[in-house]
């Protein structure tokens, strides 16, 4: 699939890709390995914490007042994917209490939103949410892989599987 994006993306001498993974992926998985400075065309670029004040910035931004929010929760959201996942679901909870004390918290907030809103999608059907997203790890597990080709794996489950495509649960 990494593949088969750069190929693309070297059609088109304007187009820049911008592929970003864990350090821990780059360093044990062999495909993103083969594709660091050393091995390939990547080039490596290490993202660092934002600082506590783009963090507030980011708060007022979104609606909030940064005083509300204890310094633990400031410095979980100082790391980009945590930021990204408070401010995804954000919007919904504007006017709640802040409550995450863990990045368990905002990635359960961000799942539930998600569930939510594939839900919402599918309206009166059946929410299969679960039985693709088991489907998919036997899957994954059997085969040892960390993708799954579409074909005839989730047929049965072609308009959840839709849903949580629009919702980028899955790709």
């Amino acid at each position: 699939c990494i593949h088969e994006i750069i190929g693309q993306s070297e059609a088109f001498p304007n187009m820049r890709l911008l592929m970003a993974c864990r350090q821990f992926d780059l360093e044990k998985d062999n495909r993103f390995r083969e594709l660091s400075p050393e091995h390939g065309p990547a080039k490596e670029v290490n993202a660092k914490p934002f600082s506590v004040e783009e963090v507030k910035q980011v708060l007022e931004k979104l609606g909030y007042t940064p005083a509300t929010f204890s310094e633990k929760q400031i410095e979980l959201l100082r790391l980009p994917l945590h930021l990204s996942l408070f401010a995804h679901v954000a919007d919904k909870n504007r006017g709640k209490p802040v409550t995450f004390t863990s990045a368990v918290d905002l990635f359960n907030a961000y799942w539930e939103e998600k569930v939510q809103a594939v839900g919402t999608r599918l309206g009166a059907n059946s929410n299969q949410w679960i039985d693709v997203l088991d489907r998919l790890c036997d899957r994954m597990t059997d085969r040892q892989t960390l993708f799954v080709p579409e074909n005839a794996v989730l047929d049965d489950f072609a308009q959840t599987v839709r849903a949580m495509e629009s919702e980028n649960v899955l790709v």
